[in-house]
Parts: structure tokens; C-alpha cells; sequence
């Protein structure tokens, strides 16, 4: 039998009736939060950049023990009720799961590259604010000098890796009429620009560390406390994101690759994780 304070410890009609106000309040402030997230190009791509690499590194652990058929025979007979299993019933559900997930993360690797297929539009716009605002600046310091050197490369590195990229993708689907030999080598292409962009871009990482503070200045002009902590906190997002890129832009850069699955989704996740935590925040 239940004592009086376990009876009043459990939820009455009127605590559920009084809860549910709140409970919709809270479900429909997160969905507003999710439908901003995915209303910008640049959040949705992030949300999609972590779904992607979260299921690459599913499916790598997921075949990690059906590649390892003695590691898989031996944890079976220590369970009995699938001790008189056989191997092949018992590793079926892995392999339609693990075959389901990487379906699935190709599907949205490949939504992703057709969602940049215009990047060259904002590619441009960025070269032309770049070099609008040199044309307005008399003077600046050597590391603002620097930096627009750097902002400068990168826009012709993001440029040469998004024509390389557009170009196979187009042909991959069949839009030209390219051989595979030719498809494969322009995505590597496109890969090595990618590399060469995240190099400058942890060169303008080092120049902000050591000549500027992480952000301390900013156009000539002093930041305030609470922009320089907003500052310093994005110098460390973007390091993060810059050191989990690193090795995955060498990974694509070489043809047979020097990664496995698990690895390159791992990187990938963390910097997907990074930037949507960054993106979430921004909803509000």
C-alpha cells in the first residue's frame, strides 16, 4: 500500500493540466529556434555537416566488429541466448543498419555540395567588400595589412576550390559529360584549394594570436570588454574548427586518402559540433 506521502508525491489532473501550458511554451520556442537554424544557408549547412559526419562515424562502429570476425564469435558465445545463433542471423540487423546509415550520409553529402553550387556568388561578394574596403583604407598597421593579404588569398583559394567542386559534381550527375578519371581528379583539386584555404586560415589565427591578441584590436580601434571576450571566444571556435579541418582537407587531397571513416567522421563532428552550438546560440 502506498503511504499519504507517497500519494501526494505523485502528479495529480491538475499538476498535468497546469504543466501543459509550459510544456507548449517550450516546444514551440524550440521549434522556432530549429526553424531559424535551418533558415540561414550557412546554419542549415552546419546542421547538415554534423548529421553527415555523425553517421560516417556510426556506420565506421558499426563495422568495426564485422570486420573483426573472432572479436565477434567470441563476445557471441559469452552471451548464451545467441550462443546457438548463427553468425550470419546475428550480424544481419548490423549490416542493414550500417548499409541504411551511409545511404543516408550520402544522401546529405551530396545535398550539401548542390546547396554550394552558387558559392561563387558569395565568394565574389566577399572579394568585392574586400577590395572596396582597401580601396577606402589609407593607411592601416602591418597586421591589418597582413591580414587583408591573407582575406585576399583565401577568396582566390575559396574560388578555385568551389569551380574545381561545381565542376565535378555537375559532371558526377551527368550534366557534363566528363570520365570518372577526370571527375575524381578535380574533387581532389578542389580538396587541395580547400587545404590551402584552412593553412591560411590558420596563418590569420597565428597573426590574431601574436599581433593582435586574439582580437584585441580591431580596425584601429580598442574593444570593449564584452568585445573582447565575444572576440577571444570566436578566435577559439574557429582555432578548434581550423584543427579538426587540418587533417581532413590532407585526407581529400590524396586520392587513395590517409584516414579511415571513423576518423575523417570524428573530425568532422567535432567541427560540426563547434559551429552548431554557435549557431544555436544565435537563434535566440
Amino acid at each position: 500500500m502506498f503511504s499519504s506521502k507517497s500519494k501526494s508525491s505523485l502528479p495529480t489532473i491538475q499538476n498535468l493540466k497546469a504543466a501543459i501550458p509550459n510544456y507548449i511554451s517550450t516546444t514551440d520556442q524550440t521549434i522556432t529556434r530549429i526553424n531559424r537554424l535551418l533558415a540561414e544557408t550557412s546554419s542549415l549547412d552546419t546542421t547538415l555537416l554534423t548529421l553527415s559526419y555523425t553517421l560516417h562515424l556510426l556506420h565506421s562502429t558499426l563495422l568495426f566488429p564485422l570486420s573483426k570476425p573472432r572479436l565477434l564469435s567470441s563476445l557471441a558465445s559469452k552471451i548464451p541466448s545467441y550462443s546457438s545463433l548463427s553468425t550470419t542471423i546475428s550480424i544481419t540487423p548490423f549490416l542493414n543498419l550500417a548499409k541504411s546509415t551511409v545511404s543516408l550520409a550520402s544522401l546529405i553529402d551530396d545535398i550539401r555540395i548542390f546547396l554550394r553550387l552558387g558559392g561563387l556568388f558569395g565568394i565574389y561578394g566577399s572579394g568585392r567588400k574586400l577590395w572596396k574596403k582597401d580601396a577606402l583604407t589609407n593607411s592601416s598597421s602591418r597586421r591589418e595589412r597582413l591580414l587583408r593579404y591573407i582575406a585576399a588569398t583565401q577568396v582566390l583559394a575559396s574560388a578555385l576550390f568551389q569551380g574545381f567542386e561545381n565542376g565535378a559534381y555537375l559532371a558526377q550527375h551527368g550534366v557534363l559529360r566528363w570520365k570518372e578519371e577526370r571527375v575524381n581528379r578535380w574533387y581532389v583539386l578542389s580538396s587541395r584549394f580547400w587545404m590551402v584555404y584552412v593553412a591560411l586560415e590558420g596563418g590569420r589565427l597565428g597573426v590574431d594570436m601574436w599581433m593582435g591578441d586574439k582580437g584585441e584590436e580591431e580596425e584601429g580601434r580598442v574593444l570593449k570588454r564584452e568585445e573582447k571576450k565575444e572576440a577571444d571566444e570566436k578566435w577559439w571556435r574557429d582555432a578548434f574548427t581550423n584543427a579538426a579541418y587540418a587533417p581532413m582537407t590532407v585526407h581529400y587531397s590524396l586520392e587513395g586518402g590517409c584516414l579511415g571513416e571513423g576518423q575523417v567522421g570524428l573530425l568532422g563532428l567535432i567541427a560540426g559540433v563547434v559551429g552548431i552550438r554557435d549557431a544555436w546560440r544565435r537563434t535566440v
